[in-house]
């Protein structure tokens, strides 16, 4: 007959460990958490965008769609013809982001109109009307910005 094993115990599981493997598994438990934290702040973001755009940008500033709706809010409460305004700088951050994000294209375009640059109202609209290649992904953002 062999022997049997006695049936170890967590405290000696535990104890039975390295510092390596305890840093190891920290380390990828951290990861998990971080990667958790910002996958839920993304979905609980683009859920309160249609919302509130104010308070989903907050939660996800990188986001380019959300900020697009930000900038095009901010426009539609106060609109400005300021260059250097909120939402021409939303704007901008938006297109930067997130280069099909058309509500960014919109605000850009009427401020423009309303500085009376007309030509430039019509590119910046051109873009948001144009079928989406990659020439086109890349044109506003160094267009615009």
């Amino acid at each position: 007959m062999g022997r049997r094993r006695r049936k170890r115990g967590l405290k000696s599981e535990i104890a039975r460990r390295s510092r390596r493997e305890w840093s190891i598994r920290i380390g990828l438990a951290f990861g998990a958490l971080v990667l958790g934290y910002f996958s839920t702040a993304h979905s609980l973001a683009s859920v309160i965008a249609k919302v509130d755009p104010g308070t989903a940008y907050a939660i996800a500033p990188g986001n380019g769609v959300i900020a697009a709706k930000y900038a095009q809010e901010a426009f539609t409460i106060a609109p400005t013809m300021e260059a250097n305004s909120k939402p021409a700088d939303l704007a901008r951050r938006a297109l930067l982001a997130d280069p099909t994000a058309v509500e960014a294209l919109t605000v850009l375009g009427f401020q423009a109109q309303l500085r009376g640059e007309v030509a430039r109202a019509d590119r910046i609209f051109s873009y948001s009307t144009a079928p989406v290649s990659y020439t086109h992904l890349t044109l506003p953002t160094s267009d615009l910005v």
